[in-house]
């Protein structure tokens, strides 16, 4: 298994590619340690390491001129394997691919281009049929024959139709690592016919803001404030603003001022609902103060997408403390890959403490859970709450199976030692004593930048790369640095830091 992985890493990565060295690895472990038969003997550094690899031989295993990774990636033990092995398209998808852009390799992140462009011919039939409206449209799930219309039976996920605002800002995440990919004209083709979908969807209220009329929040729901009873539809959920105030202004930003789409585009951007905060001082998941979790500790973190993988929230002190104060309140159990959406967050919040909670609860051994999909209604053994974990094999725990924590954990764990989020590039962000020494190298950051980073307690060598001349700001520790970034390799140390230096 070690040997096949090693080679289908060198394979892929060592291709032709201006933009790459060889393969990435990430901190040191014994290469002669049977990992998968000795869980209990690794300690946490070992056990992220091997995470770390195991994740990127993944995605690109169940990635690279195929179908899109699903959400079994491409394993599954059974004809019908948990939901269909579909794509789920309000998270799940998008996690298996957070990887791609740190990764640069345009091969990994073409099947995910590619299902988006004909879901673009399908989406267009829905949008027009359903909703009366131009562009393109995707619900929260999709297969290989590219249905984009709603599915499933509870309105908390079935009627939300902001799929495709998600997908397309994923592909633009990817150009923001590297926007010198050859893909950059495919992707960008996708904006401005998503766009105008959600022109036409959205409803002026009498507040003169436009709303997502109705909005569910996926997959979570609230207590309707005169009955108590479970309700899942609403306006304008936090999930909703964020994507669409994302999309627009990327669609605008692409767009010239005289494109005939662009007034009515800067319209709607320039008086779409605000963010609002509920009355226990939570960034508001549904646009009321009143409309509280029905499951205060509901696995999806829809209402904290500018956290991660968005990053708006970070730049309003006033929505960053209501964020910080619903993501406490969800709590630090979870399925796999909400474990994991968390220690993204976390790591980009610096909280060191919580990452290291979530991610021993991560690696904790993980229940064998059955496969088909009819038997799991019916089994009352499954924790779909507390039920993360690792399995034998390494692999992630939903429970039952999906790949998408296994994907996701690569890009969450980068958060910890680099971060670009911002404008301006973070070392050592999230370090904490039992990651100990190590080396995360041949990874890209945000602006078309490569880097290897070596670490150690006492500090660090950088090596950084960048696609085109460019100056960009660093932080270490406090510390704030300008420096130029050109093709020729850069070296940094903490010495660089040096308030004197």
């Amino acid at each position: 298994m070690e040997g096949a992985c090693l080679i289908f890493l060198k394979k892929t990565f060592n291709k032709e590619n201006k933009r790459l060295n060889p393969f990435p690895h990430f901190l040191k472990f014994n290469q002669d340690k049977n990992y998968f038969s000795s869980q209990k003997e690794l300690n946490l550094q070992e056990k992220i390491a091997l995470l770390f690899h195991y994740g990127i031989y993944l995605h690109c295993a169940s990635s690279n001129k195929t179908q899109p990774s699903n959400l079994q990636g491409i394993w599954s033990d059974s004809i019908m394997s948990a939901w269909s092995s579909n794509y789920t398209t309000n998270i799940n998808l998008q996690m298996n691919y957070w990887i791609a852009p740190f990764l640069g390799i345009d091969d990994t992140i073409e099947p995910l281009l590619h299902l988006c462009e004909e879901l673009s011919v399908t989406g267009a039939l829905v949008a027009k049929e359903l909703y009366g409206a131009r562009g393109w449209c995707l619900h929260h799930n999709s297969d290989l024959y590219r249905h984009a219309y709603p599915t499933g039976n509870g309105a908390q996920h079935t009627l939300w139709c902001l799929g495709s605002a998600w997908l397309v800002l994923t592909l633009q995440h990817y150009l923001d690592f590297n926007p010198l990919s050859p893909l950059k004209e495919r992707i960008q083709a996708l904006l401005l016919p998503c766009s105008l979908f959600y022109v036409d969807v959205v409803t002026k209220l009498d507040d003169g803001k436009y709303h997502t009329l109705p909005s569910s929040s996926p997959e979570n729901s609230f207590k309707d404030p005169k009955t108590g009873q479970r309700a899942a539809l609403s306006k304008s959920s936090a999930l909703d603003i964020s994507l669409l105030k994302e999309l627009f202004s990327r669609t605008l930003n692409k767009l010239s001022k005289q494109h005939p789409n662009y007034k009515e585009i800067q319209e709607i951007f320039e008086n779409l609902a605000p963010h609002q905060i509920n009355k226990k001082g939570e960034i508001a998941e549904w646009y009321a103060e009143n409309l509280l979790d029905f499951e205060p500790k509901h696995r999806h973190l829809s209402q904290l997408y500018d956290l991660y993988p968005g990053s708006s929230f970070y730049k309003d002190e006033l929505l960053l403390k209501a964020t910080i104060k619903s993501l406490k309140n969800r709590g630090t159990e979870g399925t796999g890959w909400s474990l994991v959406w968390k220690i993204a967050i976390y790591a980009r919040l610096k909280d060191a403490k919580k990452v290291k909670i979530l991610l021993k609860k991560l690696c904790k051994n993980a229940k064998d859970t059955p496969s088909p999909f009819h038997h799991l209604k019916h089994n009352k053994e499954i924790d779909f709450v507390n039920g993360g974990g690792l399995y034998k094999n390494f692999l992630l725990a939903h429970p039952p199976f999906q790949i998408d924590a296994s994907l996701g954990i690569s890009a969450a764990l980068i958060e910890l030692f680099m971060q670009s989020h911002l404008d301006y590039i973070e070392i050592l962000p999230c370090y904490f004593e039992e990651l100990g020494e190590g080396k995360l190298a041949n990874l890209r950051l945000r602006g078309g930048i490569s880097f290897a980073l070596s670490f150690q307690p006492k500090g660090f060598d950088l090596e950084l790369k960048a696609d085109f001349t460019q100056e960009r700001i660093f932080c270490y520790h406090g510390i704030v640095k300008r420096f130029t970034l050109t093709p020729t390799t850069l070296k940094l140390t903490q010495k660089d830091f040096d308030e004197n230096f």
